[in-house]
């Protein structure tokens, strides 16, 4: 007892009843009658469970509290305390079970973490620790567990069903398998893992596939989540001031500038939208729009839906921590905005309040995919006059975010104005993603071309190697340029409106240019080892689960960083191997995903609109990233 007096005693040497401006009160040693003028609007309940616990319950309290946050000049906001420690305290007062309750407190921007018995409610958190706020979401206690509201249980019974119908499938698709024999209906098995699993991990190497997009749709992947990883770490760590400076060097430029892979799916996406509109026409297939429409949104809904069930209610449930509380500011905006979602209009309706914000692509890209038509049929019944106006999209392109940037004075990056400001007013815009799409439109005509015709853009041998040489030193240039160039711009070191105005309007669709001629000339058959690389099996495998993805790896790192319970500290060591982690559970999770809710729907489109190679009425692009 005379060790622990001893150090209770330190303890209080250093925790003084106020430190600064933040009155903090010496938990270890309070009594009511010592301490009357701080108990002052404290309830009941809380002072009898202060003064009724332990002395061990007492210094465990103060333990877990922080007081004076390190690293505040490194711009370290949060001092999160030992949230397990206060989390696990369990003492008896009176024959009553008291429980620690942390709170996450607020002072000037600055978090604090802070332990009292449960029976405390944040009021009494705010009477006795008078400069922070106290917020209820960012209060934990075991003796106050969570309940399941509405909107929970329904989406536990949605999940519950689907468990159910795949556990049904996959084992009545391994008995036929044991016996050898064919299923009643091919719909039976529709939602068999086993099944589903093998389509997703079979490649093949079927003439007319361009199979290079899927070594350029799988790298994009990563790096989308590369960058993610990067962009999202701030919230926990003890030295942001770090990774800030980190990401301004011009030798890290590929994280910053890393927002470009998105216009790779754009352009890609494109790209395919139209040579397979072309190839469908080739092989007699009628083309129904509405039902054309229908097909795209069939193939993205499903999944996308169950993702929105878990973002507006059971992720609250996946984890725990100081910093759990954010996953309230997440379930809110799903709860509100979830039917603008799965319109595919957040990008417009609620743009700083988007469910599932890293969602805003498919928004974009299904408005794009909306208005290909416009473009599509000119191509097949007035080639001159579909081409022109494809190269009048290009041109608007190219002149809407340069408009948009001048006429608006629009930053060139997030690191320089308000995120929401630059987001909702330029990235997010369909207008600014445009022309990445059509450009990948044009060079799919381009590729459909030379399928069609082999000799169309053969090349004398006099000037072969010349010319190849030539043409790939202008897309590494051009993919580097667009990666590095702009580092000024991101970095705030150049700031005049003619040169925010030329990167966002030249920036995103040279990259686009630059993509789509990589993948024409390995479809031609000049890209050498680069087509092998980006042809490797392994991005088949990566591409067909890409869609599924990229909607839970933000999830992923999200709440990997909510249940941090100690504050990190950055390095690109440390980001490498928690990107590691990040990549390999969504590519875990991606494959259920993709297992259960995307590849179903295909065949079970297939059997509700009884589609067949000769009046198959729809044609089937994946690029949905």
């Amino acid at each position: 007892m005379n060790i622990l007096n001893f150090v209770i005693g330190f303890i209080s040497l250093i925790i003084h009843p106020t430190v600064g401006d933040l009155n903090i009160p010496n938990l270890s040693t309070f009594n009511v009658k010592q301490n009357i003028e701080n108990f002052f609007g404290v309830s009941d309940q809380c002072i009898w469970a202060i003064n009724g616990s332990s002395l061990i319950t007492k210094l465990k309290m103060v333990d877990a509290s922080k007081f004076i946050p390190s690293g505040v000049l490194q711009a370290n906001l949060y001092d999160i305390g030992n949230y397990d420690e206060c989390f696990g305290i369990l003492d008896e007062v009176d024959n009553q079970k008291v429980y620690g309750k942390y709170c996450l407190g607020t002072y000037k921007s600055i978090q604090f973490g802070r332990c009292l018995p449960n029976f405390c409610t944040k009021e009494d958190f705010s009477k006795l620790f008078s400069k922070l706020a106290f917020t209820e979401e960012y209060c934990y206690s075991k003796g106050e567990p969570k309940h399941f509201d509405d909107v929970d249980l329904f989406a536990i019974y949605i999940l519950a069903f689907f468990t159910a119908l795949v556990i049904l499938c996959t084992g009545y698709d391994l008995i036929l398998y044991y016996l050898e024999e064919k299923p009643y209906h091919y719909t039976f098995v529709s939602f068999s893992l086993f099944s589903n699993g093998q389509k997703i991990l079979k490649t093949s190497s079927k003439s007319g596939q361009l199979s290079c997009i899927n070594g350029v749709k799988a790298i994009s992947m990563l790096w989308v989540i590369f960058g993610h990883a990067h962009s999202t770490i701030m919230m926990s760590l003890i030295n942001p001031i770090d990774i800030y400076n980190f990401l301004l060097k011009t030798k890290n430029m590929y994280i910053s500038a890393a927002t470009v892979s998105v216009d790779t799916f754009l352009a890609t996406g494109g790209l395919l939208t139209v040579y397979t509109f072309m190839k469908s026409k080739d092989m007699g297939v009628k083309i129904n729009v509405p039902q054309m429409y229908l097909h795209r949104f069939l193939r993205l809904t499903p999944a996308y839906a169950v993702i929105i069930v878990v973002q507006s209610s059971l992720i609250r449930y996946l984890g725990s921590g100081p910093l759990w509380g954010l996953s309230e500011t997440s379930v809110k905006p799903c709860r509100k905005y979830w039917w603008s979602a799965l319109l595919y209009i957040q990008n417009y309706v609620n743009p700083i309040n988007m469910c599932c914000e890293h969602t805003w692509y498919l928004s974009v890209d299904m408005q794009l995919f909306l208005l290909s038509p416009l473009i599509l049929f000119p191509l097949i019944k007035w080639p001159k006059a579909g081409l022109t106006v494809l190269i009048g999209c290009i041109f608007f392109g190219f002149a809407s975010p340069f408009m948009a940037t001048y006429l608006q004075d629009l930053a060139g990056s997030s690191y320089t104005v308000s995120i929401s400001d630059y987001m909702s007013k330029y990235y997010f815009q369909t207008y600014a993603r445009l022309g990445p799409y059509v450009i990948g439109m044009l060079f799919g005509w381009v590729i459909y071309k030379l399928k069609e015709d082999k000799g169309l853009i053969q090349i004398s041998q006099k000037y072969n190697k010349m010319i190849i040489f030539t043409l790939w030193v202008i897309i590494f240039t051009g993919l580097l340029a667009c990666t590095y160039g702009g580092s000024d711009i991101i970095t705030a070191k150049e700031t005049g409106i003619w040169a925010r105005t030329f990167y966002n309007g030249f920036n995103r669709n040279a990259w686009a240019i630059s993509v789509c001629l990589m993948v024409t000339m390995c479809v031609a058959g000049y890209g050498g080892p680069v087509n092998g690389f980006l042809s490797l099996p392994v991005f088949q495998i990566l591409s067909k689960l890409s869609y599924s993805m990229y909607l839970v790896h933000y999830l992923v790192i999200n709440v990997r960083n909510m249940s941090t319970k100690v504050g990190l500290y950055f390095s690109e060591t440390n980001v490498i191997y928690e990107f590691c982690g990040d990549f390999m559970i969504t590519v875990f999770i991606g494959f259920f995903l993709c297992a259960i809710f995307e590849s179903p729907i295909i065949i079970l489109e297939k059997f509700l609109f009884g589609r067949n190679k000769k009046t198959k009425d729809n044609f089937e692009v994946r690029d949905e990233k």
